[in-house]
């Protein structure tokens, strides 16, 4: 289906691996009814009615519309082929989005995505200069149907007799579009004659080679380490950002007379003429009207690097000679400023024993790292390039280029490791144009980073918001009580049960605030202690989240508090404890009084042991998996996981809530198997009450009196008048009267039993 012999044979000779040459790698894979509804007529035309023709077209075509398949059989189908990838051709008439996150994974084992990345696809049409190369499959299915073109209903298999491009070229059809303007002369002219006719060039990504990244990462990580340890260092390193920008040239094109440049810019015509004395202009991939210089501007990490890869550092190395041969290359610069930013400042910090000591080895093993990336480049054979003319008044346009990393120019490799690192950060790419008569690969323009703001939306803090609002209704509520018990502690002139204050969150909590809430504080509670606590401290001139536990300048107080909070929280667990326990007493019934008060403090030292031992601890994982919802437009991807709490611990610490009441109560049953029923018989009290309060001093003839502030407790709001007793009992939301016989009140008080008087007789 190629528009060119040539391109037949490319295709045959270095893409048969790629399923993205092979039409049936997509119709495989496409809604049909969707697909036939905007491209029926001209998949009809160009491609369906010629394969009719005959008997294995016909067959063939008809098992596309039928295929049904899984990703693993399609998988295995590819494989059958020999096919290995999907690698699309390069072009500027669409930006391909990518929304890159990573997971935050809390105690609960629940995962929250936050944005890394956040670009949406967009078509480019008005801009593009690819098309003039090939102006995309979609664009011959269109042509095939206009009128107005040389291909009109045409076929696109080379094999059929109604073949679009037996007798016409691709280039031709462009021209007619007007795609392209004449090629006769100029800069056009010139690309035609050197890597052939327009709309048979394949335009291809050229990847970053493996030892490229390698060393990059390896200084990266070097440099980075450094900084985090070293705050003098750190300092040393920020000082050296000087945001120098300046014009280039290879030096021997200034060399062969005088040179003009026409554009910088492959797939665009050329335009006026300007003195290559003041720089290039801009490369390949920017728009056609950006008529603009184009510029290096060397960050403090890429001007190291090229010195380490350069292996300048090195005592041998003359700087001086060095920076003359350097600085012939570079525009708009005096040769004493040149050699300060690019030589001297980086060597100076590279040379300073106090950050670097004896590293000798170190360098030694990152210039051959960087020989190799060096040998690679080379052999990919990147070009810097431009259209240029001899001579102010010639109009015979040339191809200016030059390879990094050539041999023959060494002053330039400082310069090439400059752009190298920009291509292997992402900042510039490296494309491939191959056509007909011959192969250039290209470095492109400077790309500008694209920032955004952190969406404020992504924070998952409704849930936390909610759960702090319970935690905070939580201790009004039991203060609350507190406060009206004590009112009636006070108005009953100290008449009062005081054990019973102990059981103020055991009852007071279930009876006021319900089992529901306190089982959300105690979970709230195991959460935190199954969560790392992070610290955001500075690390030199960086930022980054650090264990409080290993922080070196962390204060005796700093401590001391960090281990009363752990301690704190351990005894917020007890919650979940109370809880559970109330729901289980109709099963421990008389057994409750004695285990619960050992659980309470089994529960709560345990979880304060683990903690403080074995305190949880946060993990990264960094698996980047991607798919694309939009085949070479949209991408979406998961760069990993940070997981800041631990669901094991969540899980080891309701176990330990639960295995410490089984425990406890185990013991209790095996200590008196055959303990006698006990508690105070009232539909009064709630059951943690009737287990839980001291009826010692509280039971006369088998009635139990309940004092007033521990009514309270038990959720009985009272007021005595005389011998009658007014109570609202809130657990069931009624009212209730009480009289207490004159003739009993009076043997009480003559018996001496005055805290009797003040307590509300459960004679129910």
């Amino acid at each position: 289906m190629a528009n060119s012999v040539a391109r037949q044979a490319r295709c045959a000779s270095k893409y048969a691996t790629n399923g993205a040459v092979y039409l049936e790698a997509v119709l495989r894979n496409v809604q049909w009814a969707t697909l036939q509804s905007c491209w029926g007529r001209s998949l009809e035309i160009a491609i369906a009615a010629p394969l009719r023709s005959t008997s294995d077209g016909s067959t063939w075509w008809a098992s596309l519309e039928s295929t049904v398949t899984s990703e693993l059989d399609e998988v295995a189908v590819w494989h059958s082929h020999n096919i290995s990838t999907f690698d699309t051709g390069w072009q500027d008439y669409k930006s391909i989005g990518i929304i890159d996150t990573y997971n935050v994974q809390n105690a609960f084992g629940f995962s929250y995505p936050m944005t890394l990345k956040h670009t949406n696809g967009s078509l480019l049409l008005g801009a593009q200069s690819s098309m003039k190369m090939y102006w995309a499959f979609a664009s011959d299915l269109w042509a095939v149907t206009d009128p107005s073109t040389f291909i009109f209903g045409k076929s696109l298999v080379r094999q059929t007799g109604q073949f679009a491009f037996t007798n016409v070229s691709m280039e031709s059809v462009l021209l007619q579009n007007g795609t392209v303007a004449q090629v006769e002369s100029g800069a056009f002219a010139t690309f035609r004659d050197t890597i052939g006719p327009f709309g048979s060039v394949d335009v291809k990504h050229v990847a970053v080679p493996p030892s490229v990244v390698r060393f990059v990462l390896h200084v990266t990580d070097t440099l980075t380490l450094l900084r985090t340890k070293s705050l003098s260092l750190s300092a040393y390193y920020s000082a050296l950002d000087d945001q120098g920008q300046f014009a280039y040239i290879p030096a021997p094109w200034l060399e062969s007379g005088q040179v003009y440049g026409v554009g910088g810019n492959i797939m665009c015509p050329d335009s006026t003429k300007w003195v290559l004395e003041d720089g290039l202009w801009i490369l390949t991939g920017a728009a056609c009207s950006a008529e603009v210089g184009e510029f290096i501007s060397p960050t403090t990490f890429s001007r190291l690097a090229a010195v380490i890869a350069l292996n300048m550092v090195v005592p041998s190395v003359n700087n001086t000679h060095e920076g003359m041969a350097l600085c012939s290359n570079v525009m708009g610069m005096s040769l004493r400023a040149c050699q300060s930013l690019m030589l001297d400042r980086p060597l100076s910090f590279l040379k300073n024993s106090s950050y670097f000591g004896d590293n000798e080895a170190w360098f030694s093993t990152m210039a051959a790292l960087a020989a190799t990336a060096q040998a690679d480049v080379r052999n990919v054979a990147v070009e810097v390039f431009q259209y240029g003319t001899v001579g102010s008044t010639s109009s015979n346009v040339t191809f200016l280029r030059h390879i990094l990393f050539d041999e023959s120019l060494p002053g330039f490799h400082l310069l090439s490791w400059y752009l190298v690192v920009e291509w292997c950060l992402a900042q510039r790419e490296v494309i491939s144009l191959q056509g007909d008569r011959g192969t250039i690969n290209l470095l492109t323009y400077h790309s500008a980073d694209v920032g955004s703001l952190v969406n404020p939306l992504e924070l998952p803090v409704n849930v936390a918001l909610y759960i702090r609002y319970a935690c905070l209704y939580v201790t009004s509520a039991i203060i609350c009580v507190a406060f009206l018990s004590t009112l009636y502690l006070l108005a009953n002139r100290g008449y009062m049960e005081g054990l019973n204050m102990l059981e103020l969150n055991r009852v007071a909590g279930v009876v006021w605030v319900g089992r529901t809430l306190l089982f959300v504080r105690g979970l709230a509670a195991i959460s935190l202690l199954s969560t790392q606590v992070l610290t955001l401290t500075p690390m030199g001139d960086q930022w980054g989240f650090r264990d409080p536990r290993v922080i070196v300048d962390e204060t005796a107080t700093d401590q001391a508090m960090r281990f009363f909070k752990t301690f704190l929280a351990a005894g917020e667990v007890s919650w979940l404890g109370f809880v559970l326990s109330d729901m289980l007493i109709v099963m421990t019934q008389q057994y409750t009084t004695a285990y619960v008060f050992k659980c309470n403090f089994m529960v709560w030292g345990a979880s304060a042991l683990l903690s403080w031992t074995i305190p949880a601890t946060h993990t990264a994982t960094m698996t980047r998996q991607c798919e694309m919802p939009q085949v070479d437009f949209q991408l979406v991807c998961t760069s990993g996981t940070i997981a800041i709490g631990s669901f094991g611990r969540f899980v080891t610490l309701i176990g330990v809530c639960v295995g410490s009441i089984a425990i406890c109560y185990a013991y209790e049953r095996l200590r008196h198997p055959h303990l006698e029923a006990q508690g105070q018989a009232s539909y009064f009290l709630s059951a943690s009450a009737k287990y839980m309060f001291e009826p010692k001093h509280w039971t006369k003839e088998k009635v139990y009196y309940i004092d007033p502030a521990s009514a309270v407790i038990n959720g009985m709001l009272s007021i005595q008048v005389k011998n009658t007793f007014y109570i609202f009992d809130l657990k069931i939301w009624r009212f209730f009267v009480i009289d207490e016989p004159h003739l009993k009140r009076k043997r009480l008080h003559d018996e001496g039993a005055f805290h009797l008087l003040q307590a509300i007789p459960l004679t129910d």
